[in-house]
């Protein structure tokens, strides 16, 4: 019955809409980055508690990424949640490069990178693909 009356006000009044859209995209759900843990396993393992899912229903694996995804798909960005890359880059020390977001639109790229405290050099592809 809830599931029911959300809907028909989503569908009928545009600032409720948001509202619901809203609470649903993030409201619900405590930020933590990494720097609240004192070791990245228990991060870890406190995302895999939140199974934070976006709203389209992919699982994330940040809460950042849940950001991104839920702000692409308010905006009607069509995307593709860790596609595999178009190109292979594997070798028998590594997977495929998988992309945290493709704009299946334009074949954009978008590379999520998270802060850490301590610097640490990352080695990615580039974030487009002309």
């Amino acid at each position: 019955m809830i599931r029911d009356i959300l809907i028909r006000l989503a569908k009928t009044i545009s600032e409720a809409s948001k509202a619901i859209i809203g609470w649903f995209s993030s409201a619900r759900l405590e930020e933590k980055s990494e720097w609240d843990f004192k070791q990245k396993h228990d991060l870890y393992t406190n995302l895999e508690k939140e199974d934070l899912r976006t709203l389209q229903g992919e699982k994330v694996k940040s809460y950042e990424e849940l950001l991104i995804a839920n702000w692409l798909y308010e905006n009607g960005v069509e995307y593709e949640y860790e596609p595999d890359y178009e190109f292979d880059t594997s070798d028998p020390t590594k997977r495929n490069y998988c992309p945290d977001f493709r704009l299946t639109e334009s074949g954009v790229y978008i590379e999520h990178f998270g802060v850490r405290k301590q610097m640490h050099i990352v080695s990615k592809l580039p974030l487009v693909s002309l």
